[in-house]
C-alpha cells in the first residue's frame, strides 16, 4: 500500500512538472509571436514616416498647464532623392519651422512656441527596433481606434522596468503612418498627447514646404563630437545609449541619450554663481531637473537633465554623473 501511495505521489509530481514546462513553453510562444508581430508593426510604421508625402492638422496638449494646447499645420514631402522634408506651422500663423530627416533646419523670426519639434512620431528608427523588444513589452490593442477620420490600431510600449513611462502609438490601418501618440505615468495620468485631426496622403508635387509668406532663419548647427567626452554616467535605465556629444562656444557638453522611443539630454556646466538652486520642472511627459555636484578636485557643476522620463529616474541620472578621470575613486 506504501508503495502505490508512492507511485502515486511521484506521478503526480512528474505531472504538475510536465504541467508547468508546457505552459512555459506556450508563454514563451505566445511572446514570441508577439515580438514577431511587433516587429511586423514597427518596420511597417517607419517605412509610411520616412516615405508618404501628406498634408495634415496635428493636435498636441498636455494637462499639467491649464490644458496647454496647439495645433499645427504640417506639409510633408518626400523629395526626389529620398530626404523627408517637413514644414510644421502654428495653424493661424505663417511661422513654424523646417525639418530635413527629422533635424530642424530653419525657423521662422516671430516662431515662439515651445512643442518640441520631435516626438515620439519621429523618433523609431529600424536599427532600434531590436533594443526597443528587448526593452519594452510591446502589443497591438484589439479595439479598432479613429484618429482623424481614419481605421486605425494602436500599439502599447510598457516598460519592463519602473525607469520610463508607459506610451501607446496609434497608425492608420491603411497606410501604418504614425497618427497619435499618449504618455502615461505609472499610475495610468495622462502626461500629454499629440493626434493628427486632419490627415491627407498626396503625392510629391501635391505639397509645398516651403513657408509661404516669411523669411526662414537657418540654423547654425553646432558640430557634434560622436561618444566623445571625459564625463561618465554611472547608472541610466538599460537600453539607454549615447547618441551624441555636443561642445559649446563655452565647453559646455550635452550628452544625448535614446533607447530608441524616448531621449533625455544631460547639460553640464561649471557653476559660475553659488546661488544657481536645484530645479524640477514637468512640461508634459518632459521633466527638467537641475542638481550641484561636487567633484573630488573642488571643482563643481551645474548639471541639468531633460527628458521624456520619470522625475525618480531624472534624478538618479544626474546624481550619477563623474568625470571618467575620478570613476575609479567611487
Amino acid at each position: 500500500m506504501k508503495c502505490l501511495i508512492r507511485v502515486k505521489s511521484c506521478f503526480f509530481a512528474w505531472l504538475l512538472n510536465m504541467m508547468l514546462i508546457i505552459a512555459g513553453l506556450i508563454t514563451f510562444t505566445v511572446q514570441a509571436e508577439e515580438q514577431q508581430d511587433a516587429r511586423f508593426y514597427l518596420q511597417h510604421i517607419i517605412s509610411a514616416r520616412e516615405t508618404l508625402s501628406f498634408t495634415g492638422i496635428f493636435n498636441y496638449s498636455r494637462p499639467d498647464h491649464k490644458m496647454e494646447r496647439y495645433v499645427y499645420q504640417v506639409y510633408q514631402q518626400i523629395t526626389d532623392d529620398g530626404k523627408t522634408k517637413e514644414w510644421v506651422k502654428l495653424s493661424n500663423l505663417d511661422e513654424g519651422f523646417i525639418l530635413v530627416d527629422k533635424e530642424v533646419v530653419c525657423v521662422t523670426k516671430g516662431y515662439k512656441s515651445k512643442f518640441r519639434a520631435s516626438s515620439i512620431l519621429q523618433s523609431l528608427t529600424r536599427e532600434n527596433i531590436d533594443n526597443l523588444l528587448q526593452d519594452y513589452d510591446i502589443s497591438l490593442s484589439e479595439k479598432e481606434l479613429q484618429v482623424a477620420n481614419r481605421s486605425a490600431q494602436e500599439l502599447i510600449f510598457k516598460a519592463k522596468d519602473n525607469y520610463r513611462y508607459t506610451y501607446k502609438l496609434a497608425f492608420d490601418k491603411s497606410t501604418f503612418f504614425p497618427l497619435q501618440y499618449i504618455f502615461f505615468d505609472k499610475d495610468n495620468k495622462l502626461l500629454e498627447q499629440g493626434h493628427f485631426s486632419q490627415f491627407n496622403p498626396v503625392s510629391n508635387d501635391q505639397v509645398v514646404v516651403e513657408p509661404f509668406a516669411t523669411s526662414c532663419l537657418k540654423i547654425n548647427k553646432q558640430q557634434p563630437k560622436i561618444n566623445q567626452t571625459n564625463w561618465i554616467i554611472t547608472w541610466k535605465p538599460l537600453g539607454f545609449n549615447l547618441e551624441k556629444v555636443i561642445v559649446s562656444q563655452h565647453n559646455d557638453e550635452q550628452l544625448v541619450y535614446s533607447d530608441g522611443l524616448v531621449y533625455f539630454s544631460v547639460f553640464i556646466e561649471p557653476l559660475s554663481d553659488s546661488r544657481m538652486s536645484n530645479l524640477e520642472r514637468y512640461f508634459g511627459a518632459t521633466v527638467v531637473i537641475s542638481r550641484q555636484i561636487d567633484l573630488p578636485d573642488n571643482k563643481k557643476y551645474f548639471v541639468t537633465v531633460v527628458g521624456e522620463i520619470p522625475l525618480s529616474t531624472a534624478e538618479r541620472i544626474a546624481l550619477s554623473l563623474h568625470q571618467q578621470t575620478d570613476i575609479h575613486n567611487l
